[in-house]
């Protein structure tokens, strides 16, 4: 099992990362970066305690390996893959979308399914062994730029200089691709990149489109153009937890033909997440992490709440109450979809509506329990001063004069920055954006919940009361 140290010394390489306009010389000596980074390190480190030991991993025979890579063959299984999941988000209060967790969920799932992927099934099943057996981390792309939305991708193609990530000629050594792809999130301190899926439906003849392969972050004619930074000293989360974006560009990389897993195939790019189940596999464990990250919140509201006195107020016991409720529904579709699990392929999966409804309804809410957190702190969020770097006279100032109800004056204007970044800083933005967004077009996803409704099965009540022998309206 992999290190810290092994970790950093893996992506202090050559990778060519752009971020403010400049290349980035080593990702740990970017002060952007590094925050991101060293906590990344410290779930390595947490895969290795002894006492957690048989929580975050198993042994497959003398070796082992993390959790997420044991093959799912029960609810009992699945609940004990949840059990690592939380472990890991809580380490994080949730804000890691993308810790390494996340991909071994996804590459795992591949691997269950991996005879779907036809003449490439073993190219599969190796890089599935790749990943297991050195603990990478692998981040992804799934989707291509906006760029012009009111086109079909298939009619932007273009060899010469492309701009969806596309085919642009092979050899016998591998697949040659030219083209961009967006949402490339924390791979700049990634080891693999899986690019699957074109973020739309392809059409059948757009099979320059219909590709799915990984690379070392670090692949020659690889670059990523990162968005701004959010992280900043004064800034508890953001300096630690802001998982950089990044859009990756590729020119003219050679893609090597044990890498690939989708060629000219553009069925097999729309349908390689139904087929393996991803949204049920990787739903278990964004949920997962969304509790977390959801429960940090209502802790967040609730210290904020003590600290000025005001739990005893209706409109506020009523707020928190909303939130509460918000977690308690979300922890529900996760327990239903664990104990209600269904067969895929030699395992067994989360259920699909279960994990859905669950999925949207966190989702749906979160602006809202925002919202919520911001009316509970109210104009203290506009009046908490910064403390870095703070001269002792103005110390003393704040600590008598921002005192609150049960706490001191630092200790609540720390109390109240963190409340102020999860709700009206970029870093808060971002975090609101992510969880809205990351899965796709929420319009797209309730469609699709409807798509798979047996609508028979559905009107069956209101069928048996208009076929009824007695009339209703006699």
């Amino acid at each position: 099992m992999r290190n810290s140290r092994d970790y950093f010394a893996a992506i202090d390489d050559d990778r060519r990362i752009w971020l403010n306009g400049r290349l980035v010389d080593r990702v740990l000596g970017s002060e952007h970066l590094r925050g991101n980074a060293l906590e990344i390190g410290a779930l390595y480190d947490l895969q290795l305690r002894e006492d957690l030991a048989g929580q975050l991993a198993y042994d497959d025979g003398a070796t082992r390996y993390p959790a997420a890579f044991r093959p799912p063959v029960d609810a009992a299984a699945l609940s004990a893959r949840g059990r690592a999941y939380e472990i890991l988000a809580e380490a994080t209060y949730g804000f890691l979308g993308r810790s390494p967790d996340y991909l071994h969920t996804w590459v795992a799932a591949m691997n269950a399914h991996s005879d779907w992927f036809g003449e490439y099934a073993d190219n599969v099943r190796r890089f599935h062994e790749h990943v297991k057996s050195g603990n990478l981390f692998v981040t992804h792309s799934f989707t291509n730029p906006q760029t012009d939305r009111s086109r079909e991708l298939g009619d932007l193609v273009t060899r010469e200089r492309p701009i969806a990530l596309q085919y642009i000629g092979e050899n016998s050594n591998g697949v040659r691709v030219s083209g961009a792809r967006m949402m490339a999130t924390s791979a700049p301190l990634a080891d693999e990149l899986l690019v699957m899926g074109a973020g739309r439906i392809l059409r059948e003849d757009d099979y320059d489109l219909g590709l799915g392969f990984s690379v070392p972050v670090g692949t020659e004619g690889l670059s990523f153009v990162c968005r701004g930074s959010y992280a900043g000293p004064d800034r508890q989360l953001a300096r630690r937890f802001d998982e950089m974006d990044a859009v990756a560009v590729f020119d003219r990389v050679l893609i090597p033909w044990e890498r690939v897993f989708i060629f000219s195939d553009p069925y097999k790019s729309n349908q390689f997440k139904a087929e393996c189940g991803f949204f049920e596999h990787v739903g278990q464990q964004v949920l997962t992490r969304q509790l977390v990250k959801g429960r940090f919140l209502l802790a967040v509201g609730t210290a904020v709440a003590q600290a000025i006195g005001i739990t005893g107020y209706p409109n506020i016991t009523e707020k928190l109450g909303r939130i509460s409720t918000w977690l308690d529904v979300t922890e529900a579709c996760l327990t239903t979809a664990i104990t209600h699990a269904e067969p895929s392929g030699p395992t067994v999966r989360p259920q699909s509506r279960s994990i859905s409804a669950g999925l949207r309804y966190f989702n749906d809410f979160y602006p809202t329990a925002l919202t919520m957190l911001e009316e509970i702190a109210a104009g203290g969020l506009m009046l908490t001063p910064s403390v870095e770097d703070a001269e002792e006279e103005v110390l003393e100032t704040i600590e008598h004069y921002f005192q609150g109800a049960t706490i001191g004056g630092l200790s609540r204007v720390q109390l109240f920055a963190i409340a102020r970044e999860l709700t009206g800083s970029s870093f808060g933005r971002r975090q609101s954006l992510f969880e809205r967004y990351f899965a796709g077009e929420p319009a797209r996803a309730y469609s699709s919940a409807f798509n798979r409704m047996d609508l028979a099965l559905v009107r069956k009540p209101v069928d048996k009361l208009l076929t009824a022998a007695t009339p209703v309206f006699a």
